[in-house]
């Protein structure tokens, strides 16, 4: 039997307990070779190293908002008049005798713990799950992407987000967002993102209702984006709480710091286009400085572009979202539109409808919708350039 019918042949005898045994060496080994000669690659990484350079660049982002749930929790417990927090985290944490004061770093940081590892746990098995059935029916190996996707996908959701919600809205996200078009490569939308936005499309009360903002059912507060397209800036938040982690929201959006330093890592190791953020950060602050110029008298129209940066999911969707290797366009001048279309849209989506909680998810989905077509023209601009130049 030659090479190419025994790796035929092993293919086709591809079963459910072997691609399992691949989705542990993905997590824990190497791949047992790599390319590392032209054309085709210029450094020794692996599509699982790579993808797992943004799992590493989000823990900041992660660990502040694990803390901020619990500091946002226990101030609301003064508020609502209830001792313990409902739920069986809060009841953990009274067995161990944790004090519900947000003046605990460690307190906070373990009740936000608490609410994040079962949304992590149910992101990872119905991933896996989806990756066993299509590995195995395609008789191919497992996809990359998967853990990266549930990863990104939970640190999306709001902290008392249902069980039954995540198992539907990832297998959404894996099944209609990645493995219909072939897996990590070929998507074009954000599988984590895709998920999280065919939730907020079919139960929008669950990011925005009672016990989204805090896991304490009664409460009645709202995200930072509305108290501010509301109220303006007069709202008791000084720009140093956004920017540093202190807002209300998803579990892991809040600190544009944290977001920072995670996309300077992924700059650093070349997983991410500095073209791209610098674009969504340019187009963020264009788009402001002309809505406040052109203002009316909403909050919203008037609120400075450094404001925008630090609220909502703006942060964390440029950083770890449009950056995705898989629907960012691949031309250097495409990255640079795909950028700017970001964060003009964002503004916009903000600005003109103040009652959304945050336009930037949306704006990054509009963008990686329309990256096949700026690659596009980014190739036909540089051709007709190079007829013109050559006299052709």
């Amino acid at each position: 039997m030659t090479p190419t019918n025994r790796s035929l042949a092993s293919e086709s005898a591809r079963t459910w307990p072997r691609v399992l045994e691949e989705l542990v060496e993905q997590l824990f080994t190497s791949p047992a070779h790599a390319t590392v000669g032209a054309p085709h690659v210029r450094a020794v990484v692996s599509v699982e190293r790579l993808l797992l350079l943004f799992v590493i660049a989000s823990i900041p982002a992660l660990g502040v908002g694990l803390w901020n749930l619990g500091f946002q929790t226990f101030e609301a417990l003064a508020v609502t008049a209830i001792d313990v927090p409902p739920g069986w985290q809060g009841g953990v944490l009274a067995a161990l005798g944790v004090p519900f004061s947000k003046e605990s770093a460690l307190a906070c940081f373990a009740f936000g713990l608490l609410h994040f590892l079962p949304v992590l746990a149910v992101a990872l098995v119905v991933s896996i799950f989806w990756e066993v059935v299509f590995a195995t029916l395609r008789h191919r190996p497992v996809d990359s992407g998967w853990l990266m996707s549930s990863w990104l996908f939970a640190l999306l959701l709001p902290a008392s987000f249902p069980l039954w919600l995540v198992l539907l809205g990832m297998s959404f996200g894996a099944v209609i967002g990645k493995h219909i078009f072939g897996g990590t490569g070929k998507y074009i939308v954000s599988p984590s993102l895709l998920g999280v936005l065919f939730l907020y499309f079919g139960y929008p009360g669950f990011f925005i209702g009672e016990a989204a903002v805090v896991p304490i059912v009664g409460f009645t507060g709202s995200s930072s984006w509305v108290l501010i397209a509301d109220g303006g800036i007069q709202t008791g938040m000084t720009w140093m709480q956004m920017f540093l982690g202190q807002e209300v929201g998803a579990l892991a959006t809040g600190s544009t710091l944290a977001c920072l330093i995670g996309a300077a890592f992924l700059v650093y190791k070349g997983a991410a286009s500095r073209r791209t953020l610098l674009g969504a950060l340019g187009g963020l602050v264009i788009t402001t400085l002309a809505f406040n110029y052109w203002g009316s008298e909403e909050p919203a129209w008037l609120l400075p572009w450094h404001w925008h940066l630090v609220l909502g999911s703006f942060a964390f969707g440029v950083a770890f979202l449009a950056t995705d290797p898989t629907t960012s366009p691949t031309t250097p001048a495409g990255r640079w539109i795909h950028g700017v279309l970001i964060g003009v849209l964002a503004v916009i989506m903000r600005v003109t409808n103040p009652t959304h909680p945050d336009g930037a998810l949306f704006a990054i989905l509009v963008a990686s919708l329309a990256t096949p077509l700026i690659d596009y023209c980014v190739l036909r601009a540089w051709l007709m350039r190079s007829r013109k130049r050559l006299g052709t």
